[in-house]
């Protein structure tokens, strides 16, 4: 299939970009949320973009990499580029996020047409992926601009692959540095030299590819390994309970991919307990059909294979084998959806082919209806992305859209915690807390933080709930030797709310001396907690 000149391809991005920032223009002038503050409002590596620090962001071992827990330079860079942009004022950083996101979709639609798909159907899915639900989180969240850029990235280097190997390596490196998750590209570039029965001279062209994979990862790991992967305490520890939860997670993801069902800002999903557990049931009776038909056109090379590999790659690193913080999230679908929807357009094509015969109807037109339900999906989808996008602009929005979708979650019972504090009902309150802390939840600075619960603060009944979940905090955040500041006074913080004052002692010491721009402050507050024990 010839591709339309470069001017078509201009209009429908520009196309593309005016449909995002209608769809999106609930979220423009959101708040930084949750992981934006560290990444932009409160780092300095960002915000001083000199010699020093630019080194620092390149550093794998570096401050700016292991604060964040990951090693990613290009997704630190484009902050400190929009950082000179933009500053403090978010529309900016949003905007960045929305044009992306229509980038990459106009980028998938020339991937879909160069693997042979019709221009309809290219369009078509470059369309669905556009106005997807689950693709708001990585779009309306600021820090998610990595996602963005990794995906973008890494469609170019497919793209360029295998004519020029080299230009390809650069942009799958630069990939991966925004996005480790940008790995899946290289199984579906080498899926493509399968069907496409590839002389050993295209093979060849996959090392560079492999070497800055190796690379990457293992900068990436150990940062994983540091503060990534989940506690202990996090892991579901029956072997039974714990496949079936995760074969239960991607039955999930199939039905959000399918119809946008169940998109949430967060996703605390019951483990399967349940042999019955009908998430279970139906996530394994899916993936086995996916695997026996993923196995049949590898085999018969058919093009279709690739779609199946880059989902597959796509969900691995995602699929919990590992076990990291955040089991579910909407974003990590971004890298998925591409895969689904070139497999879900290739079964549907070949099924009304052999259907139109039965059916007693031309094959067009059974095509043509497929292609309509497509386009009615699409509307219904956009309209559901523009209601969640509205759900980005504080971060109170986003915990009351948590709360709704999953009301006996921790988000659930944090709001009613505050629902109650905030209405005089204290004793409601200290009971909402009270069951947090019994099921683990560890986050004792945003407690302390939360106005709602000033009023309560003298209360032994509130300040013994307080330091249960502190005990969680030491319980379950594990330090490595090279601790950062912030996490060293953290912990300070949370053995001197449990009583353990020489622990404290210890901490804030080591916090103080390893320096840095907040070792000032962290003294004053090592000094202030002296003084009122005193």
């Amino acid at each position: 299939m010839t591709s339309p000149p470069f001017r078509v391809w201009l209009a429908l991005g520009a196309a593309a970009t005016a449909a995002a920032l209608a769809l999106y223009a609930g979220a423009l002038d959101g708040q930084f949320v949750s992981d934006d503050i560290n990444h932009v409002p409160n780092n300095v590596h960002v915000q001083t973009l000199d010699v020093p620090h630019v080194l620092a962001l390149l550093d794998p071992r570096g401050l700016p990499a292991r604060a964040t827990s990951n090693y990613a330079p290009v997704h630190l860079l484009v902050h400190a580029l929009q950082y000179r942009l933009f500053g403090l004022a978010t529309r900016g950083y949003h905007v960045t996020n929305v044009v992306l996101h229509a980038l990459v979709s106009i980028l998938l639609a020339r991937f879909y047409l160069s693997a042979g798909m019709p221009r309809a159907g290219a369009l078509l899915l470059g369309a669905l992926f556009l106005v997807h639900p689950a693709n708001v989180e990585a779009v309306a969240w600021i820090f998610q601009v990595k996602s963005l850029a990794a995906l973008g990235l890494s469609l170019g280097a497919i793209l360029l692959f295998p004519r020029r190997p080299f230009a390809s390596a650069a942009l799958f490196a630069l990939a991966l540095l925004a996005k480790i998750s940008a790995l899946y590209a290289l199984p579906v570039a080498a899926a493509l030299l399968w069907v496409r029965r590839a002389p050993a001279r295209e093979w060849r062209a996959l090392a560079p590819w492999i070497a800055v994979a190796l690379a990457c990862s293992i900068a990436e790991f150990p940062l994983f390994q540091r503060t990534g992967q989940a506690p202990s305490s996090f892991v579901i520890l029956d072997p039974g309970v714990r496949l079936r939860s995760l074969v239960a997670i991607a039955g999930r993801y199939l039905a959000m991919a399918a119809t946008g069902y169940g998109v949430s800002p967060t996703h605390e999903p019951p483990p399967a307990e349940s042999p019955l557990d009908p998430w279970w049931l139906f996530g394994l009776a899916a993936l086995v059909a996916i695997a026996a038909r993923a196995l049949v056109v590898f085999v018969r090379r058919d093009v279709e294979a690739v779609y199946w590999v880059w989902a597959g790659a796509s969900w691995a690193p995602v699929s919990q084998v590992f076990a990291f913080i955040y089991p579910m999230a909407d974003r990590y679908l971004y890298f998925v959806l591409p895969g689904l929807l070139g497999a879900a357009f290739c079964l549907v094509t070949s099924g009304a082919r052999r259907l139109a015969p039965r059916l007693r109807v031309p094959e067009r037109a059974a095509l043509a209806g497929a292609a309509v339900a497509a386009s009615v999906l699409a509307v219904a989808f956009a309209a559901h992305t523009s209601r969640q996008a509205h759900v980005w602009r504080s971060e109170a929005h986003l915990m009351h859209e948590a709360a709704r979708r999953y009301p006996n979650g921790i988000g659930g019972v944090y709001l009613r915690a505050r629902t109650r504090a905030n209405a005089g009902d204290y004793a409601g309150a200290v009971a909402a807390l009270d069951e947090l802390a019994r099921r683990g939840y560890a986050v004792f600075a945003a407690v302390n933080a939360d106005p709602a619960f000033a009023p309560m603060r003298g209360s032994e009944e509130y300040q013994r709930v307080f330091r249960r979940i502190a005990w969680n905090w030491i319980r379950s955040t594990p330090l490595a030797p090279d601790a950062m500041p912030a996490e060293l006074r953290a912990m300070g913080l949370a053995h001197w709310i449990v009583g353990d004052h020489g622990a404290a002692e210890r901490f804030y010491r080591r916090a103080v001396a390893a320096g840095g721009a907040d070792a000032r402050a962290i003294q004053a507050e090592w000094d202030l907690l002296r003084r009122q024990q005193r």
